[in-house]
């Protein structure tokens, strides 16, 4: 499909259609659901622009799959999402956790801007699952769907320490209070 015209002024009155054609109140979880699906996706493309070139790449086709899933919540019954794609991100995450110490400690979200960053997209999708399961309760959501989400916030939360192991930046650990006082 291909738009020439971006405006159309159908949405005017609160209201989009799926990609069945079905029109529903972009109000509604569904919507929400396709909504934070997209901000994920925007809040990576921005994370992207810092990462090495590895990560990247991974952060590219994290974007593809946000709008497979975009694509499964619009269009009741396809489904794009597969066991496979969490598979492949639980490869990077081993990858990036084997160059890694361990955690001795909760880390702040920050370090370089890069690690800042990715730790934006964890939080987002953090979120985006949340709305997803709470969709799943009255939708179908695919299961594997479900699981990528998941998977994706820990991708990014290795990812945003890699980034700093990358950079020669310390992680900001947690400090709780009754240390600082």
């Amino acid at each position: 499909m291909r738009l020439t015209k971006i405006y159309t002024r159908q949405g005017d009155g609160g209201t989009t259609r799926l990609a069945t054609g079905e029109k529903v109140l972009k109000s509604e979880p569904l919507i929400a659901c396709v909504g934070t699906a997209d901000h994920c996706n925007s809040v990576l493309g921005w994370a992207s622009r810092e990462m090495g070139a590895e990560l990247t790449q991974q952060a590219l086709k994290i974007q593809h799959w946000l709008f497979d899933i975009g694509g499964e919540l619009a269009l009741e019954g396809y489904t794009a999402i597969t066991a496979n794609m969490s598979q492949l991100a639980e490869t990077w995450i081993d990858n990036m956790n084997a160059e890694l110490k361990p955690l001795e400690e909760f880390i702040l979200p920050g370090g370089c801007e890069s690690a800042a960053r990715t730790q934006m997209f964890r939080s987002e999708i953090r979120q985006f699952e949340r709305e997803l399961v709470a969709l799943s309760q009255t939708l179908e959501v695919n299961p594997e769907t479900l699981k990528l989400v998941n998977r994706l916030s820990d991708w990014a939360f290795v990812a945003a320490r890699f980034c700093n192991l990358e950079n020669g930046v310390d992680e900001p650990y947690w400090q709780p209070s009754a240390k600082n006082t």
